[in-house]
């Protein structure tokens, strides 16, 4: 071996002398060189072969500790310590037969217990600039070493051996004599792990001897291998600081949550309330103020009282449902006539309305003592046709009119079919200059728009031109066409606010000009009409209503288009005080999308049924526009316009005198769909499907002309 290579190293796939890993490849192939951790370059190397894998404990043969210490060391010619290894003969023992085709023998207890005390090494780590100039000759040495972990021929390797041998002078003839061994034992054993030796001495002298096996799987899928770990280690130290970082966060909100004060709402708020400000205290909301007391001590004085005639007890109610609010509506008017917040006071169920009102200004106003509740403000929708058809006029009548029998009803109260009663419709307004109804409308008192303010009736929409149509249009569409005609936008689209609705509302208990002056409570119709609606149970369209009823003014609900189902039927259409309609078709069945009762609290809705399917009608696209829909808006105009013709001849009727007339006098030979609500088929009346029956103004005429000859 050249004296170049007479230097400790780290291993030979790591070797750091270009001379050495050279010279280690061409004589050395099969050792594995480990570095010393007592020499630390301090002293010279000596290689020694050990070609199969045999014990290394201090009775083995190849036992180098014993071996070493049997030879003093001697100088070498570069003046380092050097030991000389001693023959083979002297140290050998009686030769003992290895086992054929082994790869490792279990070690004794004693040796695997010297094996423990002894200390683990780690292998060095090299430097960038030891492995730069090596490292195509460390990947051949890597490769060369990893072919030969597996099953290869010894006899191959002895011969190696051998060469190396004479070309180490310091090996001397020890290597030599063993020679003869190897050959023997190559024959024994062809296919082992290899395994390598060798023996540094320290600068104390003492001999030190370890072993290594060498790894079977190649260099690059080690490297392979430690890419993937690190890859993986890398990620799930990535996933822990996230997960850490998240989790922090989410300690970090909840003690800023629960060090943070609560926002403090007063009781009064409704929960819908609470939710808006406390998901954003800046957001400004439209909200309606309630006060104690309300109307109902008014409105029980009114019904209560006997007046002379209809007007006296119109403007009486109004003048004290005004009085009413103005008391009750004082301190909450002063806190906001210092801003510039729109606000509306409204008499007829004492609440007021605020738009778009901050959280500061609504919690001053709650303060007051009088102020019982502060709502959001609630938007109703319009109930809209399921079917929109083009049609024409029918030759006499529609077959609503005639299903009905009104003709026929106009001939018993003399042909007064209508005349000298208003009639009023909640909608989306009406086409003023429609020929069926440009004749009979109101004027003066008979227009109000909350929403925009226009002074004459128009309509963009078709649903409030077709339900006034079939109240009070002439040309067949009508079921009063004598009877004059109000309207009051209250859905401007097919949304209907809370507040544009009590508008409606107070107009036809008090009507004004088309500008909100002058109120005159004469004109308020008799009879008002909604197709409108939402929800089931609502209340807060109530006091309306009961205001409505007190002033003698009949209120007709669709009850809604949400059948054929139980437990449909919507608000207000719902309420007990109004008549809450149906619908019916041609063929005397209900209507699919006709909604069914019960209530919420379990009573009996609707109260009648009334053509609804497929129901022509005036229409807002032209002055000669016609249209068949079909929906309980369309049943609800039938009623309304049956309410008429019995108002007729008694004015004073009140609302539950004109209920008793439509609902004991109604066609029952109906188709039935054998629905059953609540253990009411729809066969047996009253029932939740068609109320008490449908519609029959006939029979309702003649059953008043008896109630009046008694």
């Amino acid at each position: 071996m050249n004296r170049n290579c007479a230097h400790c190293i780290h291993c030979i796939a790591h070797a750091t002398h270009s001379i050495l890993a050279r010279c280690l490849r061409e004589h050395f192939e099969d050792f594995v060189h480990v570095r010393c951790r007592e020499c630390r370059h301090g002293g010279p190397c000596v290689l020694l072969p050990h070609p199969v894998a045999q014990p290394h404990g201090r009775n083995s043969r190849y036992n180098l500790r014993a071996r070493a210490q049997s030879n003093p060391p001697a100088a070498s010619r570069n003046g380092r310590v050097q030991r000389r290894v001693r023959s083979a003969s002297a140290t050998r023992r009686p030769r003992v037969s290895a086992p054929p085709r082994t790869t490792r023998r279990t070690r004794s207890a004693s040796q695997a217990n010297a094996a423990s005390r002894r200390p683990r090494q780690n292998r060095s780590v090299l430097t960038n600039q030891a492995r730069e100039p090596t490292r195509r000759q460390t990947r051949s040495v890597t490769a060369a070493a990893a072919a030969r972990a597996g099953r290869y021929n010894l006899r191959n390797r002895v011969q190696n051996n051998a060469s190396a041998v004479a070309a180490n002078p310091v090996l001397g003839n020890a290597q030599v004599q063993r020679r003869g061994r190897l050959s023997a034992a190559s024959s024994r054993l062809r296919d082992t792990t290899s395994q390598r030796t060798r023996r540094c001495t320290n600068v104390n002298g003492n001999p030190i001897n370890r072993r290594f096996q060498r790894n079977t799987g190649s260099a690059s899928t080690t490297r392979r291998q430690t890419r993937s770990f690190t890859a993986k280690a890398i990620a799930k130290a990535k996933f822990y600081k996230t997960t850490m970082k998240l989790f922090i966060s989410l300690l970090l909100c909840a003690a800023g949550a629960l060090a943070a004060p609560e926002l403090k709402l007063s009781d009064k708020f409704a929960p819908e309330l609470k939710i808006s400000f406390r998901s954003n205290p800046a957001a400004t909301n439209n909200v309606f103020v309630h006060f104690e007391g309300g109307t109902a001590t008014v409105l029980e004085s009114i019904i209560s009282t006997r007046f002379p005639n209809r007007e006296e007890r119109l403007n009486t109610m109004h003048t004290l449902l005004v009085a009413n609010a103005e008391t009750s509506q004082r301190n909450a008017l002063s806190i906001l006539s210092g801003s510039e917040l729109y606000h509306h006071s409204f008499w007829i169920n004492n609440q007021l309305y605020i738009r778009d009102v901050d959280l500061a200004t609504i919690l001053e106003i709650s303060r007051l003592e009088e102020v019982s509740g502060i709502y959001l403000e609630e938007i109703a929708h319009l109930i809209e046709p399921v079917e929109n058809k083009n049609a024409s006029l029918s030759a006499d009548f529609e077959w609503g009119i005639v299903k009905i029998q009104a003709p026929e009803a106009w001939e018993v109260i003399g042909q007064k079919n209508g005349e000298g009663v208003r009639v009023a419709t909640v909608d989306t307004g009406v086409r003023v200059s429609h020929e069926a109804l440009r004749n009979n409308f109101l004027g003066e008192y008979g227009w109000f728009d909350p929403s925009t303010a226009e002074p004459l009736p128009t309509d963009r929409n078709g649903h409030g031109t077709h339900t006034t149509g079939t109240i009070a249009g002439s040309n067949g569409i009508g079921v009063a066409p004598g009877a004059k005609w109000m309207a009051c936008r209250g859905c401007a689209t097919s949304a209907c606010s809370q507040s544009d609705l009590t508008m409606c509302g107070e107009f036809f208990a008090c009507p004004t000009l088309a500008d909100g002056s002058n109120p005159d409570c004469s004109k308020a119709p008799h009879v008002v009409s909604n197709s409108w609606g939402g929800g089931r149970g609502t209340t807060w369209f109530n006091e309306v209503i009961d205001a409505w009823v007190a002033a003698g003014i009949i209120p007709v609900f669709s009850i809604g288009n949400s059948g054929p189902r139980c437990n449909t039927a919507n608000s207000p259409g719902d309420n007990a005080k109004v008549i809450g309609v149906g619908s019916t078709m041609e063929s005397d069945a209900i209507s699919s999308f006709s909604s069914v009762g019960p209530t919420t609290d379990l009573r009996m809705k609707p109260d009648i049924s009334a053509p609804g399917s497929e129901v022509n009608s005036a229409y807002h696209t032209a002055d000669n526009a016609y249209r068949a829909l079909s929906g309980t808006s369309m049943a609800a105009p039938h009623v309304s316009g049956v309410v008429a013709l019995l108002l007729t001849r008694d004015s004073d009727l009140t609302a539950a005198n004109v209920r008793d007339l439509l609902v004991r006098n109604t066609d029952k030979a109906l188709v039935f769909s054998g629905l059953v609500c609540e253990d009411v088929p729809d066969n047996e009346f009253p029932n939740h499907v068609f109320g008490s029956g449908r519609l029959n103004a006939l029979k309702s005429v003649q059953a008043q002309t008896k109630m009046l000859k008694n």
